[in-house]
Formats: structure tokens, sequence, C-alpha cells
């Protein structure tokens, strides 16, 4: 296949991410991330109205504005244990347990002889993975495999406005990776819907993304903040074989494919409240999923196959339906002080609403979690602050009917999906530095 220099360059900057984020194939626990970094986690995930991490890039950056120092450091280093069961009537039965690491990298400061703040920031606010062998109607025992993600190079720039109200906002770069391997129904295409076989792709491609915000010091104890993160839509490309038994005697392809993936826009509204003592903090977070992952869509270009082109046409596409709802995360925490508020202490605890519906649940994107508790310790040497968090994150069992995904023939009662149970749960663990200068 052919590709042009623009395509070969960006293939070039996504290995120099790559290496920069070590593995950031390697994923995480759903699609949207609760918190990044060890001090919001502590906190679980309350992160809009606060100014005390530079996870705040991402969740607010109008909490920039209150930061005194002259240039901030962060590293944090995200490590995940996931669990996730997937079990159908076809004698499927596995349970898959991986750990992931999810590093972030910021850095901040203040312009001399302004008040203004300038951010930089990569981090991954989310993914999936997973990978399975599973038995499949007619091919038997296949491997199910999916990849994806989504990484944000976000410059930033917060400006206080007086001595109550900051405002914010940032402009950067996604990029995001997909990889699927598994055994696939066509539900759309015309000349194929309802024929199967096994599909192996690799896409990759970039887009931009914006966040904004603001904070308000209602009182010297209590601080309001609204933020708003776009969505971001990834023009992805890159290769896909196909091997269809069912479609042709000549059954095996190859083509260019691409593949547009949405990252939902959120909306969130936060607020803390500081006691002699501690503080209490809490965050709701609004996730347009409707809009973003209502289908995915795939086209296919430049096929190797005349067998199969002569019956989807040279460029097929497919849709492949997900239709989830809009979901909403409720996160509530308190931090407890000690010895002259070096020390901190943190407790947690976040709900999120399910987005993902019974009839497109399968275990290829295990964002089910519900339910997790957190709890944190922090220390201020001075120079530097060390923070660690760990949460423990459950989802309530997820039972499939009858799948609204068509299996082999185009009927949803050869669903691969079918009368399948999922569960799953996390542990969490998070490392923080900052360092002032």
């Amino acid at each position: 296949m052919k590709r042009t220099p623009d395509f070969v360059v960006a293939r070039l900057v996504a290995f120099l991410l790559v290496l920069l984020f070590l593995s950031p194939m390697v994923l995480a626990n759903g699609i949207v991330r609760d918190s990044i970094g060890a001090v919001s986690s502590g906190r679980g995930g309350a992160n809009v109205s606060h100014s005390d991490n530079l996870a705040i890039l991402n969740d607010n950056p109008a909490g920039l504005a209150w930061v005194d120092d002259t240039l901030l450091f962060e590293f944090s280093g995200d490590f995940l244990i996931r669990n996730v069961h997937y079990r159908d009537p076809l004698g499927s039965d596995e349970a898959e347990n991986r750990l992931f690491f999810l590093p972030q990298v910021s850095i901040a400061g203040r312009l001399p002889n302004s008040q203004i703040r300038l951010g930089l920031t990569a981090v991954m606010p989310g993914g999936y993975g997973a990978r399975y062998t599973l038995n499949h109607n007619p091919l038997g025992l296949s491997d199910y495999r999916s990849e994806g993600m989504l990484l944000k190079i976000l410059p930033t720039v917060a400006l206080p406005l007086g001595d109550r109200v900051s405002i914010g906002g940032g402009i950067g770069l996604g990029y995001g990776r997909t990889e699927l391997r598994m055994p696939y129904t066509f539900q759309a295409t015309p000349g194929l819907a309802g024929g199967f076989g096994t599909i192996d792709m690799d896409a990759d491609g970039f887009g931009v993304t914006w966040n904004a915000g603001i904070q308000v010091k209602a009182t010297d104890r209590l601080t309001f903040g609204v933020s708003y993160i776009s969505e971001t839509l990834l023009e992805q490309e890159g290769d896909i074989f196909v091997n269809a038994p069912a479609l042709a005697p000549a059954n095996i392809a190859n083509y260019d494919v691409d593949a547009n993936i949405t990252w939902p826009r959120s909306f969130a509204l936060g607020g803390n409240y500081e006691f002699d003592f501690g503080r209490l903090s809490f965050d709701t977070v609004w996730y347009n999923w409707s809009d973003a992952f209502e289908k995915f869509r795939f086209r296919l270009s430049n096929g190797d196959n005349p067998t199969i082109d002569g019956i989807a046409g040279p460029e097929p596409y497919d849709e492949f339906p997900l239709n989830w709802d809009d979901s909403v995360s409720l996160r509530l925490g308190y931090e407890h002080f000690f010895c002259e508020r070096k020390t901190v202490v943190r407790l947690g605890y976040t709900w999120n609403l399910n987005p993902i519906p019974d009839g497109t649940a399968t275990p290829l994107l295990p964002g089910i979690l519900e339910h997790t508790v957190t709890i944190g310790l922090g220390h201020d040497f001075g120079p530097v602050k060390l923070d660690v968090a760990y949460q423990w994150a459950i989802a309530d069992n997820q039972t499939v009917g009858v799948s609204d995904i068509l299996g082999p023939g185009g009927t949803t009662a050869t669903s691969d999906f079918n009368f399948s149970e999922m569960r799953a749960q996390a542990h969490w663990l998070f490392v923080t530095m900052m360092a002032r200068f």
C-alpha cells in the first residue's frame, strides 16, 4: 500500500510519543480515567476546584493561576492491576489479569513580572485493552484482542482576575491508536453484511484537543470550579488484514483502513471547603458518550483481492454498533492535615454510571467499573512533595440477553456475545512527585 509523506511523518511522531511514554499501548480500566496522579486520586478524583497538583492542566487549567511557585515539575507513575472475567454459553469462561503502567509528566511556571502562568502536560486520560482466547461459532477457539488509547500533549495558560476569580485554557495535540484482532461479522457493509471471518487491524492518528475552565473563591474557605474538556476526534489510518472464508474462495485480503475515533467531551462542576484541620471536596462530571460512541465506523481501500472487491466494491465500509449512553461521575473526597499542613491523609469515593447498554456489551471494551474507594498519603519535604494513593474499583455484573451485534448470517440470533456475562475489578497504585524550583 502507498503512504503519503504526511502519513510517514505522523507515524514517526507517534513512535517518538510511544518512546516517551514507555508503553502507551498498555491501557487501563475502561475508557476515561476517574483521576490522574496521587493527589486527586487519593480524594476520589475530585480536582476541578483545586490547585495543589498539575493534573489540573487536564482537569481544570484555571487552577494553575493560584500556583505561587516560579517553576514546578511533576511526574506521576500510575499502576493498574485489572481483572475482567467473561463467560458465555459457547463454553468460554476466562479471566484476564493484567498489569499496566501509565505515566504523566507536567511542567508549569509563572512568567517573570507577570500574573500569567503557563503549563505543559503529557498525559493519558483514557484507554482500554483486553486479550482473551474464546470460543466462536463456527470458527472455534479464537484470539480476541483490543487495544486503544488517548494521549494528550496539552499546553495551557491561566490568569487570575483579581483575588477571587481565575480563568485558564489549553489547546494541543491528541494522539490515539487502535488495535483489533478478533473474529468479526460485517454489520452493515453492502455485499458483506453477515459475512464473517477474522480481522487484524492496526491504526493510529492525531486530532486537536482543548479545555477551558474557571475557578471562583467564594470565601476564604470555599472554592468552586467549572471546566469543559472538548471531544477529541482522531482521524486514524493504518492497515487491516481480513481472512473471511465465508465470503469467497480466495478469502484473504489486505486493505488500508481509515477509522474516525471520537473521545467524548465532558463538563465538570466541583467545589471544596477548607476547615482548620482538613478539606472536603466534591466533583460532578458529565460525559457525552452518546455522540462519541454511537458507532465504530471504518472504511477500507486499496484492497489486494479482486474477488472480495467484486462483492463489496473497491472501498467497503462498516459500522459496528455501540449505542453508549451519556454518563455521570460523582466524586467525593476528604483530606486531613497534620504537622502544620505538611502531611495529609486522604479518603475518597467515586461513583460512575455505566454508559454501556447490555445490548452492545463485549469483553473488548471492559469499561463497566462503577464504585471506587480511595485512600492516600502525602508529605511536603520543602523543595519536593511526595504523594501516594490506592484505589479499589468494582462493578456490578453485566449480563447480555440477545446482543444487538449481528452474528454470522446477519442475525442477532447468532451473535458472538448472546447470553454472556462480564464482571470486573481493578486495583490502582499512584505515586506522584512534585519538585519546586
